[in-house]
This record gives structure tokens, C-alpha cells and sequence, in this order.
């Protein structure tokens, strides 16, 4: 049997007094996850200047996902962590992203159309999809709660 090592980095990149900001690496590389056939069961949720969006996701598909979180919560045992996987009496097990949407600052994520997000997932929120996602900061507050978010890089119909 053939294992893979991952080797993960915490980089500090910025402490201030109210906060402080890491940025973990896989190999020395930024950690993208992909997942496929998988449903978003709401539609996009407008935040400030992001969209969050929230995927019914399978616990083998999130293995890696709960073994990050893992890694985070060893790196900082005297903090609360917040998960973005989110599990709840009577729900599937949803996986919450964003999309940033500042102007100019992302590209277009939708590699099949030319729709905005919200029209996009709107027509086709019973569909699956195809997504590709970034491991983005880790957040740690005054309140010492870990806080972390998955960027959307890209999304397709299937």
C-alpha cells in the first residue's frame, strides 16, 4: 500500500491586537480541494461584500477537510475553533463556502456560463456540480475562536 505525507506549513502573516492571520500550506503549495456531484441545497446568501453558499457534502468526501480542521485545532489548543462543516439534527451534512465579491478582485468562478452567481445557482440549484475550492486565512480573534473560510475557484454544472 502506497501512502502520501502530506506536509503542512502555518504561516503567520499577520498579528495584530485583534486579531491574528495564518495562512496554512500543503507541500509549500496553497491547499485546493475539488468535489464532485454535489448539491447545493440553498441558494447563494448575499454577506457584505461575499456569497456563501452551502453544499450537501458526504462524510468521504470531507475527509480531508476534518483532517485540516484537526491539524488547525492541534496548532492551537488553547482556541475554540469554528468548523465550516456543518452538522445539525435533521440536515444532511452541508460544507459552507463564499465567493468574494468585490469588483475587479475575482474572476468569473462559472466555467459553463457567463450568468452572474445568484442566477446561476438560482436555475440550476437542483442540479449537482462540480466545484473547486481554496483553503483561504485562518482567522484567530481577540476571543481566541479560530475562524477560517473555502474560496470558491470554480463551479460547473454537471
Amino acid at each position: 500500500m502506497l501512502y502520501y505525507i502530506m506536509t503542512y506549513t502555518l504561516v503567520e502573516k499577520y498579528a495584530g491586537t485583534d486579531k491574528k492571520i495564518y495562512t496554512l500550506l500543503e507541500n509549500s503549495e496553497k491547499i485546493i480541494i475539488n468535489l464532485n456531484d454535489i448539491k447545493c441545497l440553498f441558494g447563494p446568501d448575499a454577506y457584505r461584500d461575499f456569497y456563501y453558499l452551502k453544499w450537501n457534502v458526504m462524510y468521504h468526501d470531507v475527509l480531508k477537510i476534518y483532517l485540516l480542521e484537526n491539524y488547525i485545532t492541534s496548532q492551537f489548543a488553547k482556541c475554540s475553533f469554528t468548523s465550516n462543516l456543518i452538522e445539525r439534527p435533521g440536515y444532511p451534512l452541508l460544507l459552507s463556502t463564499k465567493y468574494i465579491l468585490r469588483k475587479g478582485a475575482r474572476r468569473n468562478i462559472i466555467t459553463d456560463s457567463e450568468l452572474p452567481l445568484q442566477e446561476y445557482m438560482e436555475d440550476y440549484k437542483t442540479d449537482t456540480y462540480n466545484i473547486s475550492m481554496a483553503l483561504t486565512n485562518i482567522f484567530i480573534d481577540k476571543a481566541n475562536t479560530i475562524f477560517y473560510s473555502w474560496e470558491l475557484v470554480s463551479i460547473t454544472c454537471v
